[in-house]
């Protein structure tokens, strides 16, 4: 698959093909692109109209927790860098964080090492705990799939969020939706907490 307007599979069609040709065992073989998280997004068989580059998480697996945390109920596609000797950690720390996901852990792509392991999660927890492995590794991690559940049904949550913006405090806000919503007072104001955080 080619393209003239810019990297093949990112925000295209062509997320539709390469997660067939995966499917179907047909093998997806990268060139080189602009970058390594790019390249592994493309061919990862997930969803690449909209992901989020976080980059290497936290050495500390305390603050790599943290991270993660902050980020399970992310609805797009999530992509990491790791270190091979932290790889198997790592996921060890996402399957307890997110559950066991959908995931591509890509490493050496365009060279002569490549390999993409696809599956989910605990798939890929076992493929690198039986074996040491080595070179830098890309992780494309499935959004939370409840998160985009929220926002498709939760009306309730753009009306608190609206509600808020016009000038009303959040446990009031939280108080007038969940009356005529029926979802719980303490879930909205904790959802307008997180709001208020992200949007910092």
């Amino acid at each position: 698959m080619t393209s003239d307007a810019g990297m093949p599979g990112i925000s295209d069609p062509g997320y539709e093909l390469i997660k067939r040709a995966i499917e179907e065992k047909i093998p997806v073989i990268p060139i080189p692109g602009p970058s390594a998280s790019i390249t592994a997004l493309a061919i990862s068989g997930l969803p690449t109209n909209k992901f989020v580059f976080e980059g290497f998480l936290p050495k500390a697996r305390g603050g790599r927790k943290r991270v993660l945390e902050n980020l399970k109920d992310e609805s797009r596609t999530i992509i990491f860098f790791e270190a091979p000797h932290r790889i198997a950690e790592t996921l060890e720390d996402i399957l307890s964080v997110f559950g066991n996901r959908k995931i591509s852990v890509a490493r050496e792509l365009t060279k002569k090492f490549e390999e993409v392991v696809r599956g989910n999660v605990r798939d890929a927890l076992t493929s690198f705990k039986v074996r040491k492995p080595k070179g830098e590794f890309v992780l494309i991690v499935e959004g939370s799939e409840g998160r985009r559940k929220k926002v498709i049904e939760g009306s309730p949550f753009y009306l608190l969020n609206d509600i808020i913006k016009a000038g009303l405090r959040s446990s009031v806000a939280a108080k007038i939706v969940s009356k005529y919503s029926g979802v719980s007072k303490n879930e909205l104001y904790r959802s307008s907490l997180k709001q208020a955080r992200e949007s910092r």
